[in-house]
C-alpha cells in the first residue's frame, strides 16, 4: 500500500498494510524517496497479536517482509543493538 502526500502527488511511502504499530519511524535520504522504517521486534509482537506464535511470527518476517525487494522505497526493517551488535552481524571481531 502506498500513502501518499496530497500536497505532491509523486511522493508515495510504502507501506506494510495493518502494521501501523509496528513502525518506529521513517529514513530521508538526499534526493531519494524517504522509506518507513518498522520495528523487527514490533513486527514479530505484531504478527504475534494477530495470532501467530513467535517462531512463525519471527520466519514469516524474515522471508516475506525483510526478504522482499519492492524498489528503492521498500520499507526498511531496523534491528535493534550497538556497535558490537552490527560487528557481530557483519562477521567482524572487536
Amino acid at each position: 500500500m502506498y500513502l501518499t502526500n496530497d500536497d505532491n502527488p509523486l511522493m508515495a511511502i510504502k507501506i506494510i498494510t495493518g502494521a501501523d504499530d509496528a513502525v518506529v519511524g521513517y529514513y530521508q535520504r538526499c534526493g531519494q524517496p524517504a522509506i518507513v522504517i518498522y520495528g523487527y521486534e514490533e513486527l514479530v509482537q505484531h504478527f504475534v497479536t494477530d495470532g501467530m506464535d513467535i517462531d512463525e511470527a519471527s520466519e514469516w518476517v524474515l522471508y516475506n517482509i525483510e526478504g522482499a525487494w519492492m524498489g528503492e522505497d521498500t520499507p526498511a526493517i531496523m534491528h535493534k543493538g550497538n556497535l558490537l551488535a552490527v560487528k557481530a552481524m557483519l562477521g567482524e571481531d572487536e
